[in-house]
């Protein structure tokens, strides 16, 4: 998470920040909050759809996916795939419930957008001349699009495996979030 937050840091102020030590402390702080929350409810989002289903959903990290990350945040473009969410079961699940688990996640992603949105428009938290809050909604709004890309091993690839149009729906409304 740390390694994500340094990214999006990056990503935000680009790579003179590593030259500001306190700046990039407080950058990492806000960012750690803001990218944390998101990550950690999107991925317990896929843990209790697995659990209902009589599944278990285990994360696991992709250290490439990090290096990648802090690699292009050098570029102002965050690659936010630090692992992966996979599905175990006894028995078969079928795609509908598979598709149904790997949505999960990123509707969470698009719940915490509105939450975040919520919360910027009765309050300011100022920071960098953002509000905070503001920031959140956008960086859930961005976490749910980048996951429903469809490429394995992003929910995007299962979820468009199971219903095409629901994939299409919730892609395009994620990034109608984003335009926000």
């Amino acid at each position: 998470m740390v390694v994500l937050s340094l990214a999006v840091a990056i990503a935000f102020s680009g790579p003179e920040i590593l030259l500001n030590f306190s700046k990039l402390i407080k950058y990492m702080f806000i960012f750690l909050i803001i990218v944390g929350t998101g990550f950690v409810f999107h991925e317990l989002g896929h843990r209790t759809v697995a659990r209902a289903f009589g599944a278990f959903a285990k994360f696991r990290m992709w250290p490439l996916g990090l290096a990648l990350a802090l690699l292009m945040s050098f570029g102002g473009f965050v690659f936010a795939a630090p692992g992966a969410v996979y599905i175990y079961s006894y028995r078969h699940l079928s795609r509908e419930k598979n598709g149904l688990i790997s949505i999960a996640g990123p509707l969470v992603n698009i719940f915490l957008f509105f939450v975040f949105l919520l919360f910027a428009l009765f309050f300011t938290v100022s920071f960098e001349g953002l509000n905070a809050f503001y920031l959140g909604a956008k960086v859930n709004a961005f976490l749910a699009f980048f996951n429903l890309l469809p490429f394995f091993p992003l929910d995007g690839s299962k979820v468009i495996a199971w219903d095409k149009n629901v994939w299409l729906f919730t892609t395009i409304f994620s990034f109608l979030c984003f335009l926000v």
